[in-house]
């Protein structure tokens, strides 16, 4: 059977959610299809993709802040959504 994902979904089981707690429309989700993607809540749409990670949280202070880790023991630090600045 063919399944019909979604433009930009993930492909495989989601591991883990995160909400901004300050910029409450954003959601981070991490996927076991090594993908993190972070989505804008009002408008449904995935507006930024990583690869090779996860698990997902939010910075509590600093909300245009995310790390992300993965199975393989990398750890990335992504500043500055370009989304928080659009």
């Amino acid at each position: 059977t063919s399944i019909k994902y979604k433009k930009d979904s993930h492909t495989d089981s989601v591991l883990g959610l995160a909400w901004n707690k300050v910029v409450r429309k954003y959601l981070a989700s991490a996927s076991a299809d090594t993908s993190v993607k972070i989505w804008d809540l009002v408008t449904g749409e995935c507006f930024h993709t990583m690869e090779h990670v996860q698990a997902v949280a939010w910075n509590r202070h600093v909300p245009d802040v995310l790390l992300s880790g993965s199975f393989d023991h990398s750890v990335v630090l992504v500043i500055k959504i370009h989304a928080f600045y659009a």
